[in-house]
């Protein structure tokens, strides 16, 4: 193989790499965005000490016919 030839090669190579990486950050950037739109959405209408939706359960307002069980784990 020339060495114009493999100057090319590593071009071509160096292009395509250059476009996974952008095309990655779009992707990370899009995530982000969504992220913080779906954060919004869920803290619409909900104030400060609300924690619903988040599994939290207030002793207080549940009845305590819960009992705990522990279950022998098996390897």
């Amino acid at each position: 193989m020339e060495q114009g030839d493999l100057v090319g090669l590593l071009n071509e190579v160096k292009e395509r790499l250059w476009k996974a990486l952008q095309s990655s950050k779009d992707g990370i950037i899009e995530l982000t965005i969504g992220a913080d739109k779906v954060d919004k959405m869920l803290n619409l209408g909900k104030t400060s000490g609300d924690k619903t939706r988040l599994g939290f359960v207030d002793n207080k307002s549940t009845p305590s016919t819960h009992q705990t069980k522990f279950v022998k784990v098996i390897v």
